[in-house]
């Protein structure tokens, strides 16, 4: 089930390409996650690490164009 805060959150990332690059920039899969959350929280978002691991786990979502 997709979680409507990552939905959105999702959309914001879409929308912004200097996060995109910021975010296809880490390759590190924890610092990624690190940086979603912190991300997230700077827009108002209460996304957690579990939220970004699970959403990632279910493959298929897109995080960039």
């Amino acid at each position: 089930m997709l979680n409507t805060s990552f939905e959105k959150f999702r959309d914001l990332v879409l929308a912004d390409e200097a996060m995109q690059k910021e975010l296809r920039g880490l390759s590190d899969r924890k610092e990624f996650i690190a940086r979603v959350v912190e991300l997230s929280r700077e827009h108002g978002f209460e996304l957690s690490s579990d939220d970004i691991e699970t959403e990632m786990r279910l493959g298929g979502r897109v995080w960039t164009k």
